[in-house]
């Protein structure tokens, strides 16, 4: 008997083979750049998690990409109820369910301060606060987005810097026009 992942690419050509490969790297830069940044919470008692801690949510699990949890957890808990922030990385697979059926959980949680949906193909970060009654902020390259649950700043750039995709790469050369302007002047 194959297995899932034989069997998944053999049912894909090799260029959705690669498309699939690159998304899944953009997903690992993402949530690597997101926990080095959340790491360095000035809240001490907050943990920060990628993918390897579960979220419950009533009688459902799901496990968001990135997650903090202040409420100080026991090294061998298995899953939280009580994230400070969520942060999903949007992909065509998981778009659906992570605006709808997630969403609509995690909202719901009581200690859940702000949700974070990050696109991939395009910068864009969209926040959803507590504090605003759960209405989104979008946020692109150029800004800083301001995570006031855990009195942190981050700029979008940063969130994208290991992405190649057309928005990255006409910021990164908008910036070098400014830079060479601004050398003339």
């Amino acid at each position: 008997m194959k297995s899932k992942s034989v069997m998944f690419v053999m049912s894909i050509s090799m260029a959705e083979y690669l498309r699939y490969l690159e998304l899944r790297q953009r997903i690992i830069a993402y949530r690597e750049m997101l926990l080095v940044k959340f790491n360095q919470l000035k809240n001490s008692s907050c943990d920060t998690f990628a993918a390897d801690m579960k979220v419950k949510v009533g009688a459902n699990y799901f496990y968001p990409d990135v997650m903090v949890d202040c409420s100080e957890l026991d090294g061998e808990a298995l899953f939280t109820q009580s994230p400070t922030i969520i942060v999903e990385v949007l992909s065509r697979s998981t778009r659906k369910v992570d605006e709808t059926i997630k969403k609509i959980a995690y909202l719901n949680i009581p200690t859940l301060q702000e949700y974070v949906l990050v696109e991939q193909d395009v910068a864009d970060v969209e926040v959803f606060r507590k504090k605003d009654d759960w209405r989104s902020s979008h946020y692109f390259l150029g800004d800083i987005i301001e995570f006031t649950s855990l009195d942190i700043f981050l700029d979008v750039a940063e969130i994208y810097a290991r992405v190649e995709n057309q928005d990255v790469l006409d910021w990164e050369e908008l910036k070098k026009l400014e830079e060479a302007v601004s050398q003339k002047s």
